[in-house]
């Protein structure tokens, strides 16, 4: 086995023993840096990776509703609860895009905001830290991460 394979195989290994909830809240991370990323192209003007990133986000909100158990009548509240939240916030991804001006910069820190929301309860009951909120508190200011500086291709995401 190469090197390059074995690293591979010990990285799914590793990944295989995350507890299910812990990873719930990777992929709500991973939301939120696809969210920033979607807004600093907007900033910078390159709407072809705006459209890509946004979509990549529907992806995974779809595949987040997707995942439900729409079957079992003792989870049909908080299913149904977590379906109109991911397609809520799918929309409201959806009308950022479309947006102009300042006014869709604010509906992506607005989405961003929501995303961290359910991040941090979702962080909760897994026993993890939650993010800081404090800079998306307001409408008028932009959540860390949001400031339109280009990210760093190394945060894996």
């Amino acid at each position: 086995m190469t090197e390059l394979a074995t690293a591979i195989a010990a990285y799914g290994q590793a990944r295989r023993r995350q507890p299910p909830l812990k990873m719930v809240v990777e992929v709500y991370d991973m939301l939120l840096t696809l969210v920033t990323r979607a807004r600093a192209a907007r900033i910078d003007g390159g709407r072809f990776t705006e459209v890509h990133t946004l979509s990549l986000a529907g992806r995974v909100l779809a595949a987040l509703d997707g995942c439900l158990d729409r079957q079992d009548p003792r989870v049909q509240s908080l299913t149904n609860a977590l379906s109109a939240y991911y397609r809520g916030v799918l929309i409201q991804v959806h009308a950022a895009a479309r947006g102009t001006g300042e006014s869709a910069l604010q509906r992506y820190a607005s989405v961003y905001r929501q995303i961290l929301v359910m991040r941090n309860a979702w962080a909760s009951v897994a026993g993890m830290a939650p993010l800081p909120a404090a800079a998306a508190a307001r409408d008028d200011e932009t959540p860390e991460g949001l400031s339109g500086k280009k990210l760093s291709d190394s945060s894996g995401l």
